[in-house]
């Protein structure tokens, strides 16, 4: 992906073509790096962990979503919302959240509607991730 030329404060750039996306993860991962980029690896373990267990929440949260199993959904959806939050993914987060509360609630065409926005919102969510984390590198290692 290209870079839009914004830079964090440790000179990863948001990826271009993004649509806002990028921007707050970007800002999450610099946060969670710290101001002298000492918390690199945790920050490449948590975003690389993330994007290895993903893919098979979305599939048990999309069997669940499909058996009507609302507690499971509930819990899937949760657990994603704030794995995805904790990464600054704040689209994929609030619309986790809107499936975990239709869960919640009952409402089961609803949850099968809000699962493809969520599942939506990670194919954005994703791809950011994958380039972010090979691209970053703290000031202090350039």
């Amino acid at each position: 992906m290209a870079d839009r030329g914004e830079r964090g404060p440790h000179g990863v750039g948001v990826p271009a073509g993004t649509g806002g996306v990028g921007e707050p993860i970007v800002r999450r991962l610099d946060e969670i790096c710290g101001p002298d980029g000492g918390a690199e690896r945790l920050v490449r373990r948590l975003v690389q962990s993330f994007l290895d267990r993903a893919p098979g929440r979305l599939q048990q949260l999309a069997e669940a979503v499909a058996r009507g199993d609302a507690p499971a959904v509930a819990t899937l959806s949760h657990s994603l919302q704030g794995s995805a939050l904790n990464l600054g993914a704040t689209a994929l987060s609030g619309r986790c959240a809107v499936l975990d509360r239709a869960a919640r609630e009952g409402h089961l065409g609803l949850a099968q509607r809000q699962l493809s926005e969520v599942q939506a919102a990670y194919g954005d969510v994703e791809p950011v991730l994958r380039d972010l984390v090979t691209r970053w590198v703290p000031e202090a290692r350039r």
